[in-house]
């Protein structure tokens, strides 16, 4: 009698997971575009379901034959964009578990190169579909440095720089600039071009795309280890900081936000302050324009009068222009009443009340945005004081004690005052 003849049977037997996706795998075999659009949403409603084991677990083999013939579907629909959201989903699906046969496949099967290319402007493909497929190449690089280096020469770093130019969405540009991340840790031969594609992005004109490149480098500077060799170079970090230094101008909020960020990163890591003590010299300079001393001479003349010019008056000067703000307010509320009496028949008046309020609410933000892009730079010139007290004296020497003596009188920037006052 056969002994292993049970053995044998047991072995030989299907396991359930792979008998249904072989019947899955024939009906994608002969099926029109849409019967395969069923088989994928199948596919993945049977992986939520029995989700305790991986892949090779729960289909064998099949599993990888599968993952082949979506490959060569994939690069046949997306001149079409067929279902390509659907399609990335499936292979997120084989890359959740990390299964190395899986990933290897992605590379054998050529799948990479229509990866790589859909980031481009070759193809006309929503920014959700880029953004999994930015996800997608993370995960394959992380996956080792041999990978990392496939990509790259791929031209992975291209297709990722041309993506973000054109991307829209902001999780898409993120999505980017981790992918950038993941390429740029532990892969030495492509670091270089990873760092100078970064270092283009922040001179970019877009915003969103000078955020990219500044929070990757940010990334790089808190993670990697092997990101020192390369920032460590003098010429390197005097490169990143004249590229974030202009950034502290731009009026979105976000993008100076992300340059105050970058420049006290490098100054913490590498104790380069010397490089921006022009840029703080520069900015109190700016600071202490006469014509802001004028404005607060003449708004106190203004507000002083000739006859009380030489009585003393509780809190001086700021009593003077809170009383200012406080009349300016009442007259206009009395206007306010006067134009609520004049349009009581006529029915624009509640339209031309929203118009009112919409006007001063833009006014108000734009106002407090510019003040809060002013305290980023002061943040930034009092960071490098508190570091450096013999550059501290050189500020204090150049007027910085009376420079935010001034700032605490003049109630016309209050996020300024504000600052000002905890300094002092």
């Amino acid at each position: 009698p056969n002994l292993f003849r049970s053995t044998f049977e047991h072995a030989k037997r299907e396991a359930p997971g792979e008998h249904w996706l072989r019947q899955q795998l024939e009906i994608f075999d002969g099926g029109s575009a849409q019967q395969r659009k069923r088989v994928l949403q199948e596919f993945l409603a049977y992986v939520q379901q029995n989700g305790s084991s991986n892949m090779e677990d729960r289909f064998s083999e099949i599993a990888q034959l599968f993952l082949i013939r979506l490959a060569a579907w994939f690069a046949m629909t997306l001149v079409t964009s067929f279902e390509l959201l659907l399609q990335l989903k499936v292979f997120l699906a084989f890359l959740e578990y990390r299964e190395q046969v899986y990933v290897r496949t992605f590379f054998e099967s050529g799948v990479v190169v229509p990866l790589v290319q859909s980031l481009t402007s070759d193809f006309d493909i929503a920014d959700e579909v880029r953004c999994l497929v930015l996800v997608l190449l993370r995960l394959l690089a992380a996956n080792g440095r041999q990978y990392k280096e496939a990509l790259c020469s791929q031209g992975v770093v291209n297709s990722v720089r041309m993506c973000i130019s054109d991307g829209l969405c902001w999780e898409t540009l993120k999505a980017a600039g981790r992918l950038l991340c993941e390429l740029f840790i532990g892969n030495p031969d492509h670091q270089l071009k990873i760092l100078d594609t970064l270092q283009d992005l922040m001179a970019a004109k877009v915003p969103l795309t000078r955020r990219v490149g500044a929070q990757a480098v940010i990334s790089l500077l808190q993670g990697a280890q092997d990101t020192t060799p390369l920032l460590c170079e003098p010429a390197r970090r005097r490169t990143l900081v004249e590229r974030a230094v202009p950034m502290l101008d731009v009026q979105d909020l976000s993008v100076a936000a992300d340059a105050y960020c970058l420049l006290c990163s490098l100054v913490r890591n590498f104790n380069c302050d010397e490089l921006l003590f022009g840029f703080a010299m520069a900015q109190l300079s700016n600071a202490r324009d006469t014509d802001d001393w004028l404005r607060l001479e003449l708004e106190a003349e203004e507000l002083l009068g000739d006859a009380v010019r030489d009585t003393p008056q509780v809190g001086g000067r700021h009593q003077d222009m809170v009383s200012r703000i406080h009349a300016t307010i009442a007259q206009a509320f009395a206007a306010t009443a006067r134009t609520r009496e004049q349009d009581a028949n006529d029915g624009d008046h509640t339209k031309q009340q929203f118009k009112e309020a919409a006007n001063i609410n833009v006014q108000f933000c734009q106002a407090f945005w510019n003040e809060a892009g002013h305290i980023l730079k002061w943040g930034l010139l009092l960071y490098l004081a508190k570091r450096n007290p013999t550059f501290c004296d050189k500020l204090v020497q150049a007027g910085l004690t009376e420079t935010l003596l001034m700032c605490l009188v003049d109630v016309a920037h209050p996020v300024r005052q504000a600052a000002a006052l905890a300094e002092l």
